[in-house]
């Protein structure tokens, strides 16, 4: 899915050394689907966590940039996943979005092509730089809850604007992204407008974030507020809007 080249591997979507620092026990797994129509909860079966695999990236990409990102986003991670306090200056920081975005990208794959978000066009300047691109935004916040790897999408029907005026949401396809572990989770909202302005949350989840992406000189987690519980998560996802 990042470089075209083949032939595929099975990787799993949350990274293994992720139930070193979390109980690894089963659990109900479900999805929540959400419209106008209303809600649909779909079982998913009750089973270890951290299992989920999606066959979708070569074996050169998983073995190469992918393995050494999970080598490096351990030693940046593994303390806020089990609640510590951490202070990430700016690398860690951009590892810290840089993994978000692409274990998102992972678990959007081991479900069906049309609840992808992620437009696709972000994915080959996401694989050369390593880095999510200038119309991202990340931030980490604290989840208090039972779910030990929350995931959450949604995609958006917001306009966009941009150095050149609005942009309309066919053209820009917005999104945004709830996906954690443990306690840490992070909330990413996108786009493909080149240029536009950084988006501001509403005043109402502020003390519960902490932006990382752009990278700040310092960012001290866990944030004054937690999210709490999947209601938290799913209020998270649905908050994008006018700030």
């Amino acid at each position: 899915m990042y470089c075209g080249g083949g032939p595929l591997n099975a990787e799993h979507v949350w990274p293994q050394w992720i139930a070193k620092y979390l109980p690894h026990e089963k659990a109900e797994h479900y999805r929540l689907t959400e419209s106008a129509d209303g809600q649909e909860v779909q079982p998913r079966g009750f089973r270890y966590p951290f299992t989920t695999e999606a066959r979708c990236v070569c074996k050169p990409c998983n073995e190469g940039w992918m393995h050494e990102l999970e080598r490096s986003a351990e030693r940046v991670l593994a303390s806020a996943i089990q609640g510590d306090a951490v202070v990430w200056h700016e690398w860690r920081q951009a590892i810290a979005a840089t993994w978000a975005l692409k274990t998102a990208m992972m678990v959007e794959h081991a479900d069906a092509p049309p609840t992808r978000t992620i437009p696709r066009l972000i994915y080959p300047p996401f694989r050369q730089f390593l880095r999510p691109t200038t119309m991202t935004q990340v931030w980490a916040a604290d989840h208090v809850g039972e779910n030990p790897h929350p995931f959450g999408h949604a995609q958006l029907r917001a306009q966009v604007v941009g150095p050149e005026g609005t942009v309309e949401p066919d053209d820009a396809e917005p999104y945004v992204l709830v996906v954690g572990a443990g306690q840490l989770v992070f909330w990413i909202v996108g786009h493909l407008v080149q240029g536009a302005a950084l988006y501001r949350p509403k005043a109402s989840i502020t003390s519960k974030l902490i932006p990382i992406w752009p990278v700040r000189p310092e960012a001290s987690w866990p944030p004054s507020e937690s999210i709490v519980g999947d209601d938290g998560l799913r209020e998270l996802v649905l908050s994008v809007g006018s700030p």
